[in-house]
C-alpha cells in the first residue's frame, strides 16, 4: 500500500548544495569560485536516496533507472526548510532570491496573504486601481528580512591538490561558498511506508558535494501539502518545461545531474526556477517521481 510520510533532512555540518555548472579548478582555471544554492534540488536529494537504497538495477533510461533504485519509494515531493513550527519558502521576486517564513500549519493561506498584491499586479489586474507604492514597499520588505538565524552563507578558501605527489598545485587557488542550514530539510515521500522507515530512519548519509553528513529521522505524517498539480503555486523545486506561459520568477537552464555508472552529465533542460510562481505552463513530466515540479499550491481566485 501506497503512503505518505516525511522525510527530515537535518545537517550536521555547512552543505555544498550544487547546481548545474562545473566546480572544478582544473576546468575553471587559477580562480575558480564555488557557490552552493540554498535549499537542495530533488537531484541531490534523490542521489543521496538512492546511495542508501541501491538496488543494482540498470535500465538504459536513466530516470527509469532512478525510480527503480529509490524504491520502496515512488515519489519525492519537495524540499521545504522548517525550523520551529515555520516554514521557510522559497520566493523570486523583483530579480531577488529569498525565503518567506510562514506558519507550518497554515503555510498556503499565509504565503497567498503575504503575496497576493504582488500577484495581482504582475498578472496586470485593477492596474488603475493598484497602489505601486504599496506593491514597492511590500517587494522591499520580503526581499530584505533577516534569514541568518536559518541559512547563512559561509565562505572557505582552498588550494588545489596533487594527491598523488601530496603537493600543492601551483596558482590553483578557489574559493568555495558553503551553506549552513540551521532548520531540517522536510521532504514529502510516497511509498511503502513501513519498508522507507525501515531503510531510513535514524540513518546518518551524505548529502551534496564535499561528502558532507546529514542525519534522516520519518514522521508518521505529511508536515506539508505538496504538490504536483501546476495551478497558481509556488515553486519548491524546478519546474523542467516545454513552454512557460505564464508565470512570475526565473526561467533557467538546469541540468539533471552525474550519471555516475556511464561518466557522464545527464540532459540539461529548460525550467521555472524553484520560488516561482506558476499560473500556467507546458511541463515536462517525466521527472515528477524524482522531486521535480513540486509546488505549494495557492487559491488566487
Amino acid at each position: 500500500m501506497s503512503e505518505k510520510v516525511t522525510l527530515v533532512i537535518k545537517p550536521l555540518e555547512p552543505l555544498m548544495l550544487r547546481s548545474s555548472g562545473e566546480f572544478d579548478i582544473e576546468t575553471k582555471g587559477p580562480a575558480s569560485y564555488a557557490k552552493s544554492l540554498l535549499i537542495p534540488r530533488p537531484s541531490t536529494i534523490a542521489g543521496m536516496l538512492a546511495s542508501l537504497l541501491y538496488k543494482g538495477v540498470v535500465k538504459e533510461n536513466w530516470i527509469d533507472e532512478a525510480k527503480e533504485n529509490i524504491k520502496p519509494i515512488n515519489e519525492i515531493c519537495g524540499p521545504l526548510l522548517v525550523k520551529e513550527n515555520y516554514a521557510y519558502v522559497p520566493l523570486r521576486i523583483g530579480g531577488v532570491f529569498t525565503l518567506i517564513k510562514a506558519p507550518l500549519d497554515k503555510l498556503s493561506e499565509s504565503i497567498r496573504d503575504k503575496i497576493y498584491d504582488i500577484i495581482k499586479f504582475y498578472k496586470d489586474e485593477d492596474k488603475e486601481e493598484i497602489d505601486y507604492n504599496k506593491i514597492d514597499t511590500e517587494i522591499s520588505e520580503l526581499t530584505r528580512e533577516d534569514l541568518s538565524s536559518v541559512v547563512l552563507i559561509q565562505p572557505r578558501l582552498g588550494i588545489g591538490l596533487d594527491r598523488s605527489k601530496k603537493i600543492t598545485k601551483e596558482g590553483m587557488l578557489y574559493i568555495a561558498n558553503f551553506v549552513s542550514i540551521d532548520a531540517e530539510i522536510h521532504v514529502i515521500l510516497t511509498g511503502d511506508k513501513d519498508e522507507i522507515k525501515r531503510s531510513l530512519d535514524a540513518k546518518i548519509a551524505f548529502l551534496g558535494g564535499e561528502g558532507r553528513i546529514v542525519k534522516l529521522s520519518i514522521l508518521d505524517k505529511e508536515t506539508f501539502n505538496c504538490s504536483k498539480n501546476i495551478s497558481d503555486g509556488i515553486l519548491l523545486s524546478p519546474l523542467p518545461v516545454n513552454e512557460a506561459d505564464k508565470f512570475i520568477g526565473e526561467l533557467g537552464i538546469i541540468g539533471m545531474g552525474f550519471d555516475i555508472r556511464n561518466k557522464k552529465r545527464k540532459e540539461i533542460v529548460k525550467a521555472i526556477l524553484e520560488g516561482s510562481i506558476v499560473m500556467n505552463a507546458n511541463p515536462i513530466t517525466k521527472y515528477n517521481a524524482l522531486g521535480y515540479s513540486s509546488q505549494i499550491v495557492l487559491d488566487l481566485k
